[in-house]
């Protein structure tokens, strides 16, 4: 269970992510505008296109998740081949072909959807667009605000809060206002899996499972193998286990490595390690024709992982002197400002003295924020340190052609 620590360091992973990602979108649209308002086309003309799923279907998961996808794939210059794969793929898990006739509506919408990908990917085929892209080209459509992440994580929402209702006390959960994608990363360290697949006895008990059920004696000791039989129930069945014999780790040592690197390192290896030895050991399950044999896989350790904290930790994005709380509020600030000066009031003569006052008046008297920690002052200083990255970042991601950015 995780306790008031524990949420902290999970939300500011998240926050940290947010502004990396943020300042990111807001570089791309200013650097490359044509670009952008090229990809935000594409986006309404697939929307445009593909309303029909969640209009008439009401199936609003598979709407987003095929808008998505298309458009990752035809901005990056995909292979078509390898996005019908992933868009069938989707449709194989959520819409399996039935028979009965009650669900033709089903098949109706599968037809439609591979229809209109057809379309889609021929009127875009010559889609090319001159960006070193950091992150999935979706990210550029998330349209996340800026002033609602500050409130959820300056008022510390992401902390779960007991309710008190006629039925008892409730826990409350509150969702993140803002959507994340996870940045293109490049590791140092290669795995490799070499397996062996074996074929599975006609006798095992996952296939008495199937077709018979199972009855059988436990000897007092054997007790606690009742448990596994429940594992076993739920593991798919398969004509042939795969088995890995041996990871093969490759590691980049050509370019310097630092602790951090060093430590995802570990930890990448860490979490294949026990991804095999479990896939290892629900391979053992599936071949088992006996109890024994069910108590010998049983006995084989469980690796244990880094905590999802503890990772996300180790992976989230590098935001130059972002170590706090109290940074993260201020560079949170410097984010509406950024934005509402590159966008809002680029043409009407709002100096950034006013847009500072006026920020730290809205934070006080319309969200009754506490003045004392959202100064005029303060928000200049989260101002100066993102503006700071965000010059960075459209440097980096300008080729030689094209002059630096100084126009802040």
């Amino acid at each position: 269970m995780m306790n008031i620590d524990d949420y902290e360091r999970d939300a500011f992973s998240d926050i940290t992510n947010f502004i990396a990602q943020e300042i990111y979108v807001l570089a791309v649209r200013k650097s490359f505008p044509l670009e952008f308002n090229l990809i935000m086309q594409l986006t309404n003309n697939i929307k445009e296109e593909f309303n029909f799923v969640k209009d008439d279907f009401n199936e609003t998961t598979t709407y987003e998740y095929i808008v998505e996808t298309l458009i990752n794939s035809i901005v990056t210059e995909g292979d078509n081949d390898s996005l019908l794969e992933k868009v069938n793929y989707h449709l194989d898990n959520i819409y399996p072909y039935y028979e009965d006739e009650h669900l033709n509506h089903i098949t109706n919408l599968r037809n439609r959807i591979i229809e209109s990908l057809g379309k889609i990917i021929k009127k875009n085929s010559g889609f090319q667009i001159n960006i070193n892209h950091l992150y999935p080209p979706y990210v550029l459509c998330l349209n996340n605000d800026y002033l609602s992440a500050l409130v959820y994580y300056y008022g510390k929402e992401y902390i779960p809060t007991e309710i008190k209702t006629k039925e008892g006390r409730k826990i409350s959960f509150t969702n993140a206002p803002y959507e994340l994608r996870k940045r293109y990363s490049y590791s140092n360290c290669r795995t490799r899996l070499i397996q062996h697949e074996v074929n599975t006895p006609k006798g095992t008990l996952k296939k008495t499972l199937i077709n018979n059920g199972l009855t059988m004696d436990f000897t007092g000791d054997q007790e606690y193998l009742i448990q596994e039989i429940f594992l076993l129930d739920f593991l798919p069945d398969s004509e042939t286990v795969s088995f890995t014999d041996e990871l093969r780790v490759s590691i980049n040592t050509s370019i310097p490595l630092d602790d951090l690197e060093v430590d995802k390192i570990l930890a990448i290896i860490r979490c294949e390690i026990s991804s095999l030895q479990r896939d290892n050991k629900h391979g053992k399950y599936l071949l088992a024709e006996s109890l024994n044999d069910l108590e010998k896989a049983s006995n084989i350790p469980d690796i244990k992982n880094h905590d999802m904290i503890n990772l996300k930790e180790l992976h989230k994005s590098h935001v130059p002197e972002l170590t706090t709380f109290y940074q993260a509020k201020n560079y949170l600030c410097g984010l509406v400002i950024l934005y509402r000066n590159l966008f809002i009031h680029k043409y009407d003569g709002t100096s950034l003295e006013d847009l500072f006052s006026d920020f730290s008046e809205e934070l006080t008297e319309v969200i009754k924020i506490d003045n004392s920690k959202f100064t005029p002052v303060t928000i200049s200083r989260g101002y100066n340190k993102i503006k700071k990255i965000f010059i960075n970042q459209i440097n980096s991601l300008c080729d030689d052609n094209k002059e630096p950015a100084s126009f802040l």
